[in-house]
């Protein structure tokens, strides 16, 4: 079939967009699709345009979209979303899990800046000064218990993480790669590389009194001139440098004591340098 703006020719159990005919989905998206499906879609005419994914998630790795023999699954669309291209794309799933499905427009400008962040679900803030960075909702002033967003960057090029605050109680967390950060360990994401969707998620219940600030972070050069000071001094490099310095001034501490003593054993009388320090 052709849609009624003449943009996409669908084949199979896809769906145009109701509300934004530049847009197809998978079948009953924003419900799960079902297993064994398939459909093909392309543009009818020859023009090239620029693809948004505003939704994806499926069966990573068995519930893909095909675009120029490139598969796309799970939780993050890759280089498809901000691709331009005017070739076919095709959607297939297997017979077992299934996901919410996706959604895919077709724009003639590049809906984001590539490498900016895309909110794809959520109420996370993209920095309106700076695209590279983002923050949770409420940022500095804290955040809601049950938040959560899902974000990812445009077009997916791998960039490092740049944390200019993290200040989050225990059971609330951003997730990278499967792995969940909270303030525990949250000096152990600052300036990893990644490519992939970011979640946050805070907790059922957050104690008012914590005062929490929420978090603020950023890719690249993003917020070059924030500053890391909140970051640092909680950090566990702060806190190894002052047990090191600690350490290293008790040792001093029992030598000069050691040696006060041999001197005393001695009956020798004590040098210049340690005449003011032993007692």
């Amino acid at each position: 079939m052709v849609d009624s703006t003449g943009l996409w020719l669908v084949t199979g159990g896809c769906q145009v967009d109701l509300v934004d005919s530049n847009c197809i989905t998978s079948p009953n998206f924003p419900q799960e699709y079902s297993n064994n499906e398939a459909c093909s879609m392309q543009m009818a005419d020859s023009t090239s345009r620029f693809m948004e994914v505003t939704h994806f998630d499926t069966e990573q790795g068995f519930d893909v979209i095909t675009l120029d023999g490139q598969n796309y699954s799970g939780r993050s669309p890759g280089h498809l979303d901000g691709l331009r291209h005017n070739s076919t794309l095709s959607w297939r799933s297997d017979n077992a899990t299934t996901g919410k499905g996706w959604r895919v427009c077709a724009r003639d400008h590049r809906a984001h800046d590539l490498g900016a962040w895309v909110v794809v679900e959520g109420r996370c803030l993209v920095d309106p000064e700076d695209p590279l960075c983002i923050s949770n909702f409420g940022w500095p002033r804290g955040y809601s218990r049950n938040d959560r967003c899902l974000m990812h960057l445009s077009g997916y090029p791998e960039r490092h993480l740049n944390v200019l605050a993290f200040d989050v109680d225990s059971s609330s967390y951003l997730e990278i790669d499967a792995k969940r950060y909270n303030t525990s360990n949250s000096v152990a994401f600052d300036t990893i590389n990644f490519n992939s969707s970011i979640i946050w998620r805070s907790a059922d219940t957050i104690d008012p009194t914590l005062e929490r600030k929420g978090w603020k972070i950023c890719v690249g050069e993003g917020g070059s001139t924030g500053n890391h000071d909140e970051t640092f001094w909680g950090s566990d490099t702060f806190k190894w440098i002052i047990s090191t310095i600690i350490g290293f001034g008790i040792l001093f501490m029992l030598a000069l004591m050691w040696e006060c003593r041999k001197r005393r054993l001695r009956r020798e009388k004590p040098d210049v340098a340690f005449a003011t320090s032993c007692p």
